[in-house]
This record gives C-alpha cells, sequence and structure tokens, in this order.
C-alpha cells in the first residue's frame, strides 16, 4: 500500500504474461510506467479485490491484505529507535539498606 499516493501497487520482477495482465485490469489494476508497477486506487475495495488475484498471492499462503497489515520491519525498527528517544533513562534499582 502506498498511502502518500493513496494507490495499491503491485511491482513484478518481469512484464506479467497476458493472462496475469487480464486478470489485473479485470480488478481495476491499471500499469503505471511512470513507476513501473500496476497500480489501483486505495479504497475500501482494493484489498479484497487484491485478495481475490491468483496471480497475486504470496507462496506464504496468506492473503495480500494479511501483508499489508503487518508493519513493515523498517516501520518496527523506527517505532523502537523513537521510543528508546523519548523514554527517559532507567536508573539503577536503589539497594536496601540493612539495618
Amino acid at each position: 500500500m502506498n498511502r502518500e499516493d493513496n494507490r495499491l501497487q503491485v511491482f513484478f520482477d518481469g512484464k506479467p504474461d497476458a493472462d496475469t495482465r487480464a486478470e489485473l485490469k479485470s480488478s481495476g489494476f491499471r500499469w503505471a510506467p511512470s513507476i513501473g508497477a500496476w497500480q489501483r486506487q486505495l479504497t475500501d475495495n482494493a484489498l479484497p479485490a487484491a485478495d481475490r488475484l491468483e496471480c497475486i498471492q504470496p507462496l506464504s499462503g496468506e492473503k495480500p491484505s494479511q501483508l499489508q497489515k503487518k508493519p513493515s520491519i523498517l516501520q518496527t525498527m523506527r517505532e523502537q529507535s523513537e521510543k528508546v528517544k523519548t523514554e527517559p533513562p532507567k536508573e539503577a534499582p536503589a539497594k536496601n539498606a540493612e539495618r
């Protein structure tokens, strides 16, 4: 998902075969040569449409929509880094004085 451009984008290593291109087109995807991706507007129907496309099903067996809900590794690292920056430094636990 490219939220900045409001697009659901699909990238291929090479040119997809005619059947794949027809399947993408029938699900509302269009070729965007400027970015080298098949894309459609990111609407409420975009992810369900992607889930129905056999040509882009992940080998893991998950649906494309399930993959989009997982945070990326880079995003997780950024969030952890920001969390560390905003947390106050931890002090060593005080030792109990024996009497």
